[in-house]
């Protein structure tokens, strides 16, 4: 009789041969084993599909689809997936350590009701090395008894611009059973921050969830790596999600308000920073700019937030000061004056 799985874990792929060999090799050498690794080719044009091929283990499962985006591709990982408990990981990331999969194990099963979902602790390496995790506000949190009481502080810093929990789907371990009987799932329609309501709709409807402050996941970032790059999408799908916010856990914890503003306001702090990116000239750029402020309500959200140390780190403040006092074409020279000195650094 075929045993199910403790874990099933996740990896949506679209053109990664470069990486994707090695993703899973932090995997197959972890030292817990119970596992199934579901590979979502997402109608790659390369090799993808057949350096997956190669592997051997029969833990190792390619699933072929047409190409729909990562978050199709993960939607048809969680329909196929047979283990107890889900994990995602991107194709260009990996595991920690040896380890990092027995010591999630032991975690889920010291408690013993299992978390619903159990947030931990990530690194990072690459061209942005220097960006900080949140390992210090994990810790804190970690100490919370009441489950009630730490959902609520899990939502809180996930809205907080400065010492949040960020958002990253990988970063969180998710029971099956508990994905499939609230039908989470993650929204298609979008380019980016899916991962984030996918994360924060778990939290907000899990009755039990767990926080390990350890680190065992590794977050690479590469030139590639969204975070650089004009997305079209990006003002609408983050007020896509932002307004989802409002309708539904500003609802149930309206004194929240507070940090949907510090998010909404750290939204078009980005929007400005992403229509920057065009090959437009600048005039062009300012015009798109201010026309999504006026059509999104931005200024409004810029109004009614404290732009204070507590908020916002050094750089997020000056930027903000300026947007909130419609200076937007001093803020895009500095923009461009800052990524021109990156670019020959």
């Amino acid at each position: 009789m075929h045993t199910k799985p403790f874990f099933s874990v996740i990896i949506p792929a679209y053109n990664c041969e470069e990486y994707i060999s090695s993703s899973i090799k932090s995997i197959l050498k972890q030292t817990e084993n119970d596992f199934e690794i579901l590979v979502v080719d997402d109608g790659s044009t390369d090799k993808t599909a057949e350096i997956v091929n190669d592997f051997v283990s029969p833990s190792v499962v390619l699933i072929r689809t047409p190409n729909s985006g990562v978050s199709h591709a993960r939607n048809i990982g969680i329909q196929h997936a047979s283990g107890r408990f889900i994990l995602f990981l991107d194709a260009d990331d990996h595991y920690s350590d040896i380890n990092s999969l027995k010591c999630l194990k032991e975690s889920l099963i010291a408690d013993a009701s299992f978390p619903e979902v159990l947030i931990f602790g990530f690194s990072v390496r690459g061209i942005e090395s220097g960006r900080k995790n949140d390992d210090q506000v994990l810790y804190q949190l970690s100490k919370l008894q009441n489950n009630s009481v730490l959902k609520k502080e899990i939502i809180k810093h996930m809205l907080s611009p400065r010492d949040g929990i960020m958002g990253y789907i990988w970063r969180a371990c998710y029971s099956a059973y508990f994905l499939h009987n609230n039908s989470i799932e993650f929204e298609e329609s979008l380019k980016i921050s899916e991962d984030f309501k996918f994360l924060l709709e778990s939290i907000f409807i899990a009755d039990t969830i767990k926080i390990d402050p350890n680190t065992y996941y590794l977050y690479v970032l590469n030139e590639g790596s969204m975070s650089l790059q004009y997305v079209p999408t990006l003002t609408s799908d983050e007020m896509f999600v932002n307004q989802w916010i409002h309708r539904v856990v500003i609802s149930k914890y309206p004194d929240l308000n507070v940090y949907l503003n510090l998010s909404i306001a750290n939204t078009y702090l980005r929007t400005v920073q992403n229509e920057l990116r065009t090959s437009t000239n600048l005039g062009q750029q300012l015009h798109i700019i201010n026309q999504l402020k006026a059509q999104n309500g931005f200024q409004l959200s810029l109004d009614s937030i404290a732009i204070t140390k507590k908020n916002f780190d050094l750089k997020s403040r000056v930027g903000l000061v300026l947007l909130k006092y419609r200076c937007e074409s001093l803020y895009a020279l500095l923009f461009k004056l800052k990524r021109r000195v990156r670019k020959k650094g």
